[in-house]
């Protein structure tokens, strides 16, 4: 059986409606920041990126700013508080 684009993009579709990004661990998430920041970086648009990584833009504005103010290491995946 062959699958035409649009049939692929409808089951991709609803995979993607089911998604919740607090289901990623901590460093898929602090790759995405910073590719996203790269990205951004490198000129590509944010609304783009946006589509791609299924992030709001605003968060990654908010990652632009942070990255800017508090540099790079502060969009890495922090240790999660709490006993162990």
């Amino acid at each position: 059986m062959s699958y035409t684009d649009e049939s692929l993009l409808k089951e991709l579709d609803l995979l993607f409606l089911d998604f919740d990004g607090r289901q990623l661990d901590h460093s898929m998430l602090e790759y995405i920041r910073l590719r996203a920041v790269w990205s951004a970086l490198q000129g590509f648009p944010i609304s783009s990126l946006s589509i791609i990584f299924g992030i709001h833009e605003s968060r990654i504005y908010d990652w632009l700013v942070r990255a800017r103010e508090k540099g790079i290491s502060d969009l890495k995946a922090k240790p999660i508080p709490g006993p162990k």
